[in-house]
Protein backbone atom coordinates (compact mmCIF):
# COMPACT_ATOMS: atom_id res chain seq x y z
CA UNK A 1 0.00 0.00 0.00
CA UNK A 2 1.51 3.42 -1.09
CA UNK A 3 0.94 5.99 1.32
CA UNK A 4 3.58 8.57 0.33
CA UNK A 5 0.74 10.60 -0.36
CA UNK A 6 1.01 11.72 3.45
CA UNK A 7 3.89 13.91 3.06
CA UNK A 8 2.12 16.57 0.75
CA UNK A 9 -0.66 16.70 3.98
CA UNK A 10 -0.01 20.16 5.66
CA UNK A 11 -3.20 20.32 7.97
CA UNK A 12 -4.97 23.39 9.15
CA UNK A 13 -7.02 23.69 12.21
CA UNK A 14 -10.40 25.69 11.05
CA UNK A 15 -11.94 24.39 14.50
CA UNK A 16 -12.26 22.44 17.09
CA UNK A 17 -15.74 21.29 19.24
CA UNK A 18 -16.52 19.28 22.31
CA UNK A 19 -20.03 17.22 22.76
CA UNK A 20 -20.50 16.01 26.51
CA UNK A 21 -22.92 15.36 29.11
CA UNK A 22 -23.14 19.02 29.72
CA UNK A 23 -24.24 19.89 26.38
CA UNK A 24 -25.21 17.16 24.64
CA UNK A 25 -29.22 17.02 23.77
CA UNK A 26 -31.50 14.68 24.65
CA UNK A 27 -31.47 11.37 23.72
CA UNK A 28 -33.06 10.80 19.92
CA UNK A 29 -32.33 14.26 19.00
CA UNK A 30 -31.39 15.07 15.55
CA UNK A 31 -28.29 17.58 14.40
CA UNK A 32 -30.08 17.91 11.09
CA UNK A 33 -28.65 16.47 7.27
CA UNK A 34 -25.45 19.05 6.17
CA UNK A 35 -23.04 18.52 3.53
CA UNK A 36 -19.36 18.59 4.98
CA UNK A 37 -17.69 21.27 3.59
CA UNK A 38 -13.55 20.46 5.16
CA UNK A 39 -11.90 17.52 6.11
CA UNK A 40 -13.20 16.40 9.77
CA UNK A 41 -12.71 14.25 12.65
CA UNK A 42 -15.24 12.90 14.96
CA UNK A 43 -14.02 11.20 17.64
CA UNK A 44 -16.94 9.29 19.64
CA UNK A 45 -15.73 9.35 23.83
CA UNK A 46 -19.00 7.89 24.67
CA UNK A 47 -22.26 6.86 22.79
CA UNK A 48 -25.35 4.74 22.05
CA UNK A 49 -26.57 7.46 19.32
CA UNK A 50 -25.58 6.96 15.72
CA UNK A 51 -24.34 8.91 12.73
CA UNK A 52 -25.48 8.83 9.14
CA UNK A 53 -23.20 9.27 6.65
CA UNK A 54 -23.83 8.75 2.83
CA UNK A 55 -27.09 7.04 3.97
CA UNK A 56 -25.58 4.76 6.25
CA UNK A 57 -26.45 4.56 9.95
CA UNK A 58 -23.10 3.93 11.90
CA UNK A 59 -23.37 3.30 15.59
CA UNK A 60 -21.53 6.36 17.39
CA UNK A 61 -20.15 3.79 20.11
CA UNK A 62 -17.24 4.81 22.36
CA UNK A 63 -13.37 4.93 20.13
CA UNK A 64 -15.24 5.06 16.86
CA UNK A 65 -14.13 7.99 14.15
CA UNK A 66 -15.27 9.24 12.00
CA UNK A 67 -13.17 10.76 9.16
CA UNK A 68 -14.87 12.65 6.73
CA UNK A 69 -14.29 14.42 3.54
CA UNK A 70 -16.04 17.45 1.47
CA UNK A 71 -19.12 16.64 0.07
CA UNK A 72 -20.05 13.60 2.30
CA UNK A 73 -23.75 14.47 3.87
CA UNK A 74 -24.04 13.40 7.22
CA UNK A 75 -26.24 13.60 10.62
CA UNK A 76 -26.08 12.84 13.98
CA UNK A 77 -28.46 11.22 16.82
CA UNK A 78 -27.78 11.46 19.59
CA UNK A 79 -26.50 10.35 22.60
CA UNK A 80 -22.65 10.14 22.26
CA UNK A 81 -20.14 12.62 23.21
CA UNK A 82 -17.48 13.40 20.87
CA UNK A 83 -14.28 15.52 20.37
CA UNK A 84 -14.79 17.02 16.64
CA UNK A 85 -12.65 18.36 14.62
CA UNK A 86 -12.42 20.48 11.42
CA UNK A 87 -9.64 20.74 9.04
CA UNK A 88 -7.88 21.22 5.64
CA UNK A 89 -5.70 18.78 4.93
CA UNK A 90 -3.74 20.94 2.11
CA UNK A 91 -2.42 24.01 1.57
CA UNK A 92 -1.59 23.95 -2.22
CA UNK A 93 -4.43 24.33 -4.37
CA UNK A 94 -2.31 21.73 -6.43
CA UNK A 95 -2.21 18.94 -3.49
CA UNK A 96 -6.63 20.17 -2.52
CA UNK A 97 -6.47 17.55 -5.53
CA UNK A 98 -5.42 14.55 -4.14
CA UNK A 99 -8.20 11.88 -3.35
CA UNK A 100 -8.54 10.73 0.29
CA UNK A 101 -11.29 8.45 -0.14
CA UNK A 102 -9.62 5.31 0.31
CA UNK A 103 -8.98 6.09 3.28
CA UNK A 104 -12.19 4.27 5.26
CA UNK A 105 -15.02 6.71 6.69
CA UNK A 106 -14.68 5.01 9.88
CA UNK A 107 -11.83 3.90 11.59
CA UNK A 108 -12.52 1.89 15.56
CA UNK A 109 -9.59 1.95 18.33
CA UNK A 110 -9.86 -0.64 20.69
CA UNK A 111 -7.75 1.90 23.06
CA UNK A 112 -8.54 5.75 22.70
CA UNK A 113 -6.35 6.98 25.74
CA UNK A 114 -3.51 8.27 23.50
CA UNK A 115 -5.71 9.50 20.99
CA UNK A 116 -8.22 11.03 23.19
CA UNK A 117 -6.05 13.16 25.26
CA UNK A 118 -4.78 14.57 22.09
CA UNK A 119 -7.74 15.38 20.92
CA UNK A 120 -8.59 16.91 24.72
CA UNK A 121 -4.75 19.16 24.26
CA UNK A 122 -6.33 20.43 20.90
CA UNK A 123 -9.42 21.17 22.24
CA UNK A 124 -7.84 23.27 25.37
CA UNK A 125 -5.20 25.37 23.19
CA UNK A 126 -8.16 26.13 20.88
CA UNK A 127 -10.23 27.46 23.65
CA UNK A 128 -7.40 29.00 25.63
CA UNK A 129 -4.97 29.90 23.14
CA UNK A 130 -1.17 31.10 23.76
CA UNK A 131 1.18 32.90 21.84
CA UNK A 132 2.35 29.63 20.13
CA UNK A 133 -1.42 28.38 19.27
CA UNK A 134 -0.69 28.02 15.38
CA UNK A 135 2.51 26.13 16.37
CA UNK A 136 1.13 23.83 18.94
CA UNK A 137 -2.20 23.25 17.00
CA UNK A 138 -0.43 21.92 13.91
CA UNK A 139 1.58 19.42 16.45
CA UNK A 140 -1.15 18.11 17.91
CA UNK A 141 -2.64 17.89 14.45
CA UNK A 142 -0.20 15.85 12.78
CA UNK A 143 -0.03 13.69 15.98
CA UNK A 144 -3.58 12.80 15.65
CA UNK A 145 -3.05 12.26 11.82
CA UNK A 146 -0.11 9.86 11.91
CA UNK A 147 -1.71 8.03 14.50
CA UNK A 148 -4.67 7.89 12.65
CA UNK A 149 -2.80 6.61 9.70
CA UNK A 150 -0.97 4.31 11.05
CA UNK A 151 -3.97 2.48 12.83
CA UNK A 152 -5.81 2.45 9.57
CA UNK A 153 -2.60 1.22 7.79
CA UNK A 154 -1.93 -1.31 10.54
CA UNK A 155 -5.83 -2.29 9.92
CA UNK A 156 -5.14 -2.78 6.23
CA UNK A 157 -1.90 -4.91 7.33
CA UNK A 158 -4.09 -6.96 9.38
CA UNK A 159 -7.03 -7.71 6.83
CA UNK A 160 -4.24 -8.35 4.12
CA UNK A 161 -2.61 -11.17 6.68
CA UNK A 162 -2.23 -14.41 6.80
CA UNK A 163 -4.63 -16.31 9.24
CA UNK A 164 -1.37 -16.33 11.56
CA UNK A 165 -1.38 -12.94 11.88
CA UNK A 166 -4.28 -12.59 11.88
CA UNK A 167 -4.82 -14.98 15.22
CA UNK A 168 -1.96 -12.79 16.70
CA UNK A 169 -3.05 -9.27 16.22
CA UNK A 170 -4.67 -8.67 19.24
CA UNK A 171 -1.70 -9.87 21.22
CA UNK A 172 0.42 -7.24 18.99
CA UNK A 173 -1.51 -4.28 19.42
CA UNK A 174 -1.61 -4.90 23.22
CA UNK A 175 2.17 -4.71 23.46
CA UNK A 176 1.77 -1.66 21.24
CA UNK A 177 -0.45 0.47 23.28
CA UNK A 178 1.42 -1.42 27.04
CA UNK A 179 4.73 0.68 25.21
CA UNK A 180 2.74 3.73 24.47
CA UNK A 181 1.28 3.80 28.04
CA UNK A 182 4.35 3.13 29.68
CA UNK A 183 7.01 5.28 28.39
CA UNK A 184 9.13 5.33 31.09
CA UNK A 185 9.86 1.51 31.13
CA UNK A 186 12.82 -0.04 29.88
CA UNK A 187 11.57 -2.79 27.42
CA UNK A 188 12.90 -5.82 26.31
CA UNK A 189 12.11 -8.09 23.89
CA UNK A 190 11.77 -11.41 26.16
CA UNK A 191 9.62 -9.50 28.64
CA UNK A 192 7.58 -8.43 26.01
CA UNK A 193 6.95 -11.75 23.67
CA UNK A 194 6.41 -13.31 27.39
CA UNK A 195 3.27 -10.81 27.93
CA UNK A 196 1.62 -12.72 24.78
CA UNK A 197 3.19 -16.30 24.99
CA UNK A 198 5.40 -15.52 21.69
CA UNK A 199 8.59 -17.18 21.17
CA UNK A 200 10.60 -13.93 20.79
CA UNK A 201 11.70 -15.01 17.30
CA UNK A 202 7.70 -14.54 16.51
CA UNK A 203 7.03 -11.73 18.20
CA UNK A 204 9.91 -9.78 16.44
CA UNK A 205 8.56 -11.28 13.07
CA UNK A 206 4.90 -10.77 14.22
CA UNK A 207 4.84 -7.45 15.59
CA UNK A 208 6.87 -6.06 12.60
CA UNK A 209 4.47 -7.09 9.95
CA UNK A 210 1.36 -5.70 12.05
CA UNK A 211 2.92 -2.41 13.15
CA UNK A 212 5.40 -2.16 9.83
CA UNK A 213 9.07 -1.78 12.00
CA UNK A 214 10.39 -3.83 14.44
CA UNK A 215 9.72 -3.71 18.60
CA UNK A 216 13.00 -1.84 19.22
CA UNK A 217 12.82 0.80 16.60
CA UNK A 218 8.79 1.23 17.90
CA UNK A 219 10.23 1.41 21.26
CA UNK A 220 12.52 4.07 20.30
CA UNK A 221 10.53 6.25 18.43
CA UNK A 222 7.52 6.07 20.97
CA UNK A 223 10.26 7.34 23.56
CA UNK A 224 12.08 10.02 21.88
CA UNK A 225 8.89 11.52 20.57
CA UNK A 226 7.67 11.68 24.01
CA UNK A 227 11.01 13.40 24.92
CA UNK A 228 10.40 15.94 22.04
CA UNK A 229 7.24 16.91 23.72
CA UNK A 230 8.40 17.18 26.69
CA UNK A 231 11.37 19.66 25.29
CA UNK A 232 8.52 21.83 23.87
CA UNK A 233 5.80 21.60 26.85
CA UNK A 234 7.97 21.66 30.13
CA UNK A 235 10.64 23.05 31.66
CA UNK A 236 12.23 20.30 32.62
CA UNK A 237 16.26 19.87 32.55
CA UNK A 238 16.92 17.33 29.43
CA UNK A 239 18.24 15.16 31.79
CA UNK A 240 14.94 14.80 34.04
CA UNK A 241 13.27 14.31 30.42
CA UNK A 242 15.84 11.64 29.67
CA UNK A 243 15.19 9.21 33.01
CA UNK A 244 11.19 10.36 31.85
CA UNK A 245 11.71 8.71 28.71
CA UNK A 246 13.37 5.43 30.31
CA UNK A 247 16.49 5.81 29.11
CA UNK A 248 19.48 5.02 31.58
CA UNK A 249 23.06 5.93 29.61
CA UNK A 250 22.72 9.34 28.62
CA UNK A 251 25.27 9.56 25.66
CA UNK A 252 23.05 6.55 23.78
CA UNK A 253 19.66 8.80 24.57
CA UNK A 254 21.29 11.52 22.79
CA UNK A 255 22.68 9.88 20.33
CA UNK A 256 19.39 8.39 19.35
CA UNK A 257 17.62 11.58 19.97
CA UNK A 258 19.97 13.07 17.23
CA UNK A 259 19.19 10.15 14.72
CA UNK A 260 15.56 10.95 15.13
CA UNK A 261 16.07 14.88 14.86
CA UNK A 262 18.99 15.38 13.19
CA UNK A 263 20.24 18.13 16.62
CA UNK A 264 20.66 17.47 20.43
CA UNK A 265 18.01 17.84 22.84
CA UNK A 266 19.14 20.92 23.66
CA UNK A 267 18.86 22.48 20.35
CA UNK A 268 15.28 21.19 19.91
CA UNK A 269 14.49 23.00 22.58
CA UNK A 270 15.71 25.66 21.80
CA UNK A 271 14.89 25.66 18.33
CA UNK A 272 11.29 24.81 18.78
CA UNK A 273 10.11 25.81 22.51
CA UNK A 274 9.24 29.58 21.80
CA UNK A 275 8.26 29.74 18.01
Amino acid sequence: MDISFLNLVEPTLVGVNSVNKLNCPLAGSRFGPRVVKHYELDLITWGEGYVITEGKKIPANKGTLFFRKPGMVVEGITPYYCYFIVLEMFNNDVNRNISLSHIPDVIVFENISYIEELFFKLYNEFISPSAISQFITKTYLMEILHYVFTQWESKYRFNSSSRSLRANYQKIISVKEHIENNIQLQFTLNELADMVSLSRYHFCRIFNEIVGETPISYINKCKINYAKRQLIETDKSVKEIMLDSGFENESYFFRLFKKYTGISPSDYSKKYKYL
